[in-house]
């Protein structure tokens, strides 16, 4: 969404969770989107603030995100620990740690975070765009 507040501060709402698979946080069509009605901004605005559910900046969380991927590859990869998860799924307690993609549920709230390698490339082309838009509209950027 996209809301003025007031005659110079407007503000960008995204669903960053919606779209959001392992490999991608945002479909590549809806930056299009974004950007394109960005453009039509009033030349009065002087203040974007940019509202994402997954913040784009945080602290960095490197060895949870480590230990969880260990986890991960010990459930696929292990016999002992595929059949611990078998007996998991028929009690319905796999579900509360598991999420849809077979992975321990904190690993994909990591996953989720755009410091998460798999999102690196994703974070630093939407940074660099929101740098030209600024430069080219003239517009600060807070996010």
């Amino acid at each position: 969404f996209l809301r003025r507040l007031g005659p110079h501060v407007t503000l960008l709402g995204t669903d960053t969770r919606f779209e959001r698979s392992k490999e991608q946080i945002v479909n590549p069509g809806s930056y299009v989107q974004m950007f394109s009605r960005l453009s039509q901004l009033s030349p009065a605005v002087k203040h974007l603030i940019v509202v994402l559910a997954v913040p784009i900046v945080y602290p960095h969380m490197t060895i949870s995100h480590n230990m969880q991927s260990v986890m991960s590859t010990a459930i696929n990869k292990s016999s002992f620990m595929r059949s611990v998860t078998g007996m998991m799924q028929k009690t319905g307690a796999f579900k509360a740690l598991v999420n849809q993609f077979g992975e321990p549920e904190l690993l994909d709230d990591l996953v989720d975070h755009w410091d998460a390698s798999e999102h690196h490339t994703e974070r630093q082309l939407l940074i660099e765009s929101f740098q030209k838009f600024a430069q080219d509209k003239g517009v600060r950027v807070t996010f």
